[in-house]
């Protein structure tokens, strides 16, 4: 799973990089097109990337994918990850986990700065499936080198439309790479993600 998505992040990074590169005349002057690689560290930690396209230098559009996870509150006192978790880097760990796919629109405003620094005020929808562990059933424990998890339990879903808030300052310092940084919230009724984002741009960022 993880391999697929590394070949779709490739596969949307070409893409990118092929439109910003052969796209008409008109469509090279008014549009920026790149994606972004998000990291997020808040109440929750992860990241996501996102798809994002620039008009004029005026308006933002933006969608893309987040998965956010974090320790869970209702664990057992005595729950044990298991020395396994360390080989399969922590999956099966339990803990909360929230995938949100977002649709952002945003307004951009330049300075004056000759490295082409913007603010991109940007907000919108999500859709997220949200995962609590629940139902906890203490397990025999084998012990041994690659001993799992010492609990048995269930996953809760939520599914929940919410909404988006992410306010940045990008950092275009070359043509087809650049930084951004800024708050970002998660709102839905049962879930709150929120913190600070840092962002690698990679594609058409400025001209």
């Amino acid at each position: 799973m993880k391999m697929m998505c590394t070949y779709k992040l490739v596969a949307f990074l070409v893409f990118f990089m092929f439109l910003s590169n052969h796209s008409s005349g008109q469509i090279k002057e008014n549009y920026l097109f790149y994606s972004s690689l998000k990291g997020n560290l808040g109440n929750y930690y992860g990241g996501g990337i996102t798809l994002d396209l620039i008009h004029k230098n005026k308006y933002s559009f933006g969608i893309g994918f987040y998965e956010h996870v974090k320790k869970t509150g209702n664990l057992p006192t005595d729950y044990k990850k298991g020395a396994l978790s360390l080989l399969t880097g922590g999956e099966g760990i339990a803990r909360d986990n929230i995938q949100s796919l977002s649709l952002t629109l945003g307004r951009v405003f330049l300075t004056k700065s000759n490295w082409g620094i913007r603010y991109n005020l940007k907000a919108g929808v999500t859709y997220s499936v949200s995962k609590t562990p629940e139902n906890w059933v203490k397990l025999n424990e084998g012990g041994g080198l690659l001993s799992m998890e010492n609990y048995s339990y269930n996953y809760k879903k939520y599914r929940e439309i919410g909404i988006l808030i992410n306010p940045t300052i990008d950092i275009p310092l070359f043509k087809f790479l650049g930084f951004s940084v800024g708050p970002y919230s998660f709102l839905n009724l049962k879930t709150i993600s929120c913190g600070i984002e840092l962002t690698t741009l990679i594609g058409c960022v400025k001209r």
